[in-house]
């Protein structure tokens, strides 16, 4: 509920913010152009990212910057860090 209430206020915020500045959306073109995406986290590229990367990931390099090994609680770092390498480079494969 409270998740709810904090989006639909930030979101109203954006929109005013948007109507003030006179933004209006663009089409994305990233033809012929080289991007690179920094990943702190494995997933943070695909909740950043990931529309973008799947529409243009030819065109883009992904560093991913740590192995995920606090990322699973109930998981062995070890076992966290392969099973979040895995799900990275299945979606870099979506991505292509």
């Amino acid at each position: 509920m409270i998740k709810k209430f904090l989006f639909k206020k930030m979101f109203n915020k954006f929109n005013r913010l948007a109507a003030t500045l006179n933004l209006k959306p663009k089409e994305l073109d990233l033809a012929g152009k080289k991007c690179f995406c920094l990943s702190p986290h494995p997933d943070d590229e695909t909740i950043g990212m990931g529309g973008v990367l799947s529409k243009f990931g030819e065109n883009f390099e992904v560093l991913l910057l740590t192995d995920g090994r606090k990322g699973i609680k109930d998981k062995a770092p070890e076992h966290a860090v392969q099973i979040r390498y895995e799900e990275f480079k299945n979606a870099m494969t979506l991505a292509n």
